[in-house]
């Protein structure tokens, strides 16, 4: 997970030991993931009450204490992070006919999101529900929209296997 690393790296040379400043960072980045929890759900379902009460519960929800209180997992947040403005950018583009620097947006924060926490693979799902539930897509439309997808996790996953079984290294 090079995100991860990355991450680990730069968060300490800003926080140290100082337990209480990544405490605060991953409560900003929740925040930050709150908000945009709200823009995607109004994205979705075009009313803003829906989407208001939704965000609430989804900042109040005591799973969501676990990323937020833990600080060694801000890389789960900003897998969150960057998997919702994947799919952000992904209606976007599916709302607006279809413009490719939008889709392209959301294969690279697909990536990023990725690079910091596997479970990005998941993203996937909700994706292949909007494309059937919400934009009546054909099962070519679905394929040919999610291959870039996992083309990209079968790469990371090749190179992950050959990195981690070379005992060269």
């Amino acid at each position: 997970r090079p995100g991860l690393i990355v991450g680990a790296v730069i968060l300490y040379h800003f926080f140290h030991e100082q337990a209480y400043y990544y405490h605060l960072f991953n409560i900003i980045l929740f925040s930050v993931i709150s908000v945009l929890f709200f823009f995607l759900v109004e994205l979705l379902v075009k009313d803003y009450v829906i989407a208001l009460l939704s965000a609430i519960l989804f900042c109040v929800h005591p799973i969501n204490s676990t990323p937020v209180n833990n600080i060694t997992m801000f890389s789960v947040l900003f897998n969150l992070l960057f998997c919702q403005l994947s799919m952000i950018f992904f209606v976007l583009f599916i709302q607006k006919k279809e413009k490719s620097d939008l889709y392209f947006l959301s294969i690279i924060f697909f990536v990023i999101g990725f690079l910091f926490h596997e479970i990005a693979i998941t993203l996937l799902i909700p994706i292949i529900l909007y494309l059937l539930l919400i934009d009546n897509g054909s099962f070519r439309k679905i394929v040919k929209l999610c291959a870039p997808y996992l083309m990209l996790v079968f790469f990371y996953l090749v190179f992950n296997v050959q990195v981690y079984t070379d005992t060269s290294i």
